[in-house]
C-alpha cells in the first residue's frame, strides 16, 4: 500500500517515512463486497483492522435472537486520490474511531464482541496480532490516537450497557409484574364470576330452608358451617385422601336421595367429611336434610371464594410493594437508608419467572442494620448476581442467599450449585467485556458494573470463589458511609 495513503489515516499521520514503510509492508489489504463479513461476534480476536475506504456496520445478537446494530464506521475517498477521511458523528464519536477496530479484544486477549459487515465496497488493512503489538513498539505515536479512542469506546460501552440494563430492567419489571399479576388478577375475575352465580342460588336455598326448618335446626346448620369454614381444604393436605372423601360424600348424598352433582365437590373442597354430614343429619328431620346440605355447600363455597379474593388482592398489594422497593425511582440517584434484605427479596419477586426449577434458600440474620447507599443501584447488583446464578443452573439447582453482619460491614452471599467458573476465568470475571456466557447471552459488563457499583459507589468489595457445584459471589458493604469494607 502506498505510504501517502497511510499518511492520510489519522492513526498514522504523525509517523515518519520508515515507520509508514514498515506499516505498508506489514499490513494486508482486503477488499470486501457489500454485506461481506469481516469478523463475527464470539470469534477469537486475531487481527487489528484499519478502515481505508467504505464502511463497516457492527452488530450483535441478544439472548432473544434479535440482531442489534451497535455502531457504524465510515470513510469516504477524497476526489482525485486514494486517501479517505472519517465521517463526522452526531453522538460524540471521535472521527478517528471510524478508522480502526479490533484493538480492544486484542489488548484484552478476548473474543470479538460484535460482528463487522461491510457496507458497500470496502477496503481495510489487516494487521495480524503479532504485527499489531509490534506496531505499538515500532510506532508509539499511534498510541496518542488509539488510547483516547479506546477510552471513549469503553466509556460508550458502559453507558450503552447501563441504558440497555435500565431498559432490560424495566422490561423484566414489566414482564415479571405481568406474569405475577396474571394469576391473582385471574383469580379475582374468576371468583367474582363464581360469586355472581352463587349468591342468587344461595338465596333461593336459604329461603327454602327457612320455610321448612325449626329454629334449632337452623342453629345446627349454622354450627356445621362454622365448624368447617376455617378448616384446611382436604385436597391441599393429601390428594388421595381427597379422592376417598369425594367418593364417601358422593355415596352418602346419593343414599339419601340428594343429587351429588356440584354439591359433593363444594363440600369436600371446603374440608367437610362424612362424619360432619352424619353429625348434621342427626340434628335434622329427613325433609329438612336436602335444603340444609345445599345451604351448607353454598355457604362454604361462598366463604372459600371470598377468601380467594382476599388472598389474591393481598398478593397484588405485595407485588406493588415489591415493585416499588425494587425500582425505588424516587431515590435512584440519592443515598438513603437501605434495607438490603428487602432489596434482595424485591429482586427475587420480580425475577420469579426466571427461577422456575431453582430452589431458593434464604438465610438472613435477624435485625440486620440498614446501610447508607443507593437502593436502585444495589438492586441492579442483586439482579446481575441472581441472573448469573440462574444461567449457571440451566437444568435447575439451588440458589442460597445469606445476609449477615461482619464487624461494621454487611455481607451478602449468593451461592449456586451450577457447573462453576473455570479457574483461569475467575481472575478476569470483573474485567470489562469478559464473559463466560455463550455468544449473544452476555456483554461482559454485568459483573464489571456490579463491581463498580459496590466498590466505587458504595465503598464495598465483591469477590468470587468457584468450584463445580459451589460458586459464591460475596458482596461486602460498609454500614456507615466512608467506613472501610
Amino acid at each position: 500500500m502506498e505510504v501517502e495513503t497511510l499518511r492520510g489515516i489519522t492513526l498514522f499521520a504523525a509517523l515518519d517515512g520508515d515507520q509508514l514503510a514498515w506499516l505498508a509492508q506489514a499490513g494486508t489489504r482486503l477488499s470486501l463486497a457489500d454485506g461481506e463479513v469481516l469478523f463475527r461476534d464470539g470469534e477469537r480476536a486475531e487481527a487489528f483492522y484499519v478502515l481505508v475506504e467504505g464502511g463497516l456496520a457492527f452488530s450483535t445478537t441478544d439472548h432473544n435472537g434479535q440482531e442489534r446494530l451497535l455502531t457504524r464506521h465510515s470513510r469516504r475517498a477524497r476526489a482525485g486520490d486514494d486517501v479517505g477521511r472519517a465521517e463526522a458523528d452526531h453522538d460524540g464519536k471521535p472521527p478517528a474511531a471510524h478508522e480502526f477496530t479490533g484493538e480492544l479484544p486484542l489488548l484484552a486477549d478476548a473474543d470479538y464482541i460484535a460482528t463487522a459487515v461491510a457496507v458497500g465496497p470496502t477496503q481495510v488493512l489487516r494487521y495480524a496480532k503479532p504485527q499489531f503489538f509490534e506496531m505499538l513498539v515500532r510506532c508509539p505515536q499511534v498510541c496518542t490516537v488509539l488510547l483516547p479512542v479506546l477510552a471513549w469506546r469503553i466509556h460508550a460501552a458502559e453507558v450503552a450497557v447501563r441504558r440497555r440494563d435500565t431498559l432490560e430492567a424495566l422490561g423484566t419489571l414489566a414482564a415479571g409484574l405481568a406474569h405475577e399479576l396474571n394469576n391473582p388478577a385471574a383469580a379475582v375475575a374468576r371468583s367474582a364470576a363464581e360469586l355472581a352465580d352463587l349468591f342468587p342460588q344461595l338465596l333461593r336455598d336459604c329461603s327454602c330452608l327457612g320455610r321448612q326448618a325449626e329454629p334449632d335446626e337452623l342453629a345446627a346448620v349454622n354450627d356445621s358451617i362454622d365448624a368447617v369454614r376455617y378448616r384446611a381444604p382436604l385436597r391441599a393436605v393429601d390428594p388421595l385422601d381427597a379422592m376417598d372423601a369425594m367418593d364417601g360424600v358422593t355415596d352418602w348424598l346419593e343414599d339419601r336421595g340428594i343429587d351429588a352433582g356440584g354439591i359433593a365437590d363444594d363440600l369436600v373442597e371446603c374440608g367437610l367429611r362424612v362424619d360432619d354430614l352424619d353429625a348434621l343429619a342427626g340434628q335434622l328431620r329427613p325433609q329438612v336434610l336436602r335444603p340444609a346440605v345445599e345451604v351448607v355447600a353454598g355457604s362454604l363455597r361462598g366463604h372459600a371464594t371470598v377468601a380467594e379474593v382476599v388472598g389474591a388482592i393481598g398478593r397484588i398489594s405485595g407485588l406493588i410493594a415489591s415493585t416499588k422497593a425494587y425500582s425505588d425511582l424516587d431515590r435512584a440517584a440519592e443515598r438513603d437508608e437501605v434495607d438490603v434484605v428487602e432489596g434482595v427479596e424485591a429482586t427475587l419477586t420480580l425475577l420469579v419467572s426466571k427461577l422456575s426449577g431453582i430452589h431458593v434458600v434464604r438465610d438472613y440474620r435477624p435485625s440486620l442494620p440498614r446501610i447508607s447507599g443507593r437502593p436502585s443501584e444495589l438492586n441492579q447488583v442483586w439482579t446481575n448476581l441472581i441472573d448469573n446464578a440462574v444461567d449457571a443452573m440451566p437444568d435447575g439447582g439451588t440458589l442460597t442467599i445469606t445476609a449477615d453482619g461482619v464487624g461494621d460491614d454487611l455481607l451478602v452471599e449468593f451461592r449456586d450449585t451450577g457447573a462453576g467458573v473455570p479457574p483461569e476465568a475467575v481472575p478476569r470475571l470483573f474485567q470489562p467485556f469478559f464473559t463466560t456466557k455463550d455468544v449473544g447471552r452476555g456483554t461482559g459488563l454485568g459483573l464489571y458494573l456490579s463491581h463498580e457499583i459496590v466498590s466505587r459507589r458504595h465503598g464495598g468489595a465483591i469477590s468470587v470463589s468457584s468450584q463445580p457445584g459451589d460458586t459464591r459471589f460475596c458482596v461486602r458493604l460498609p454500614v456507615r458511609p466512608g467506613a472501610r469494607a
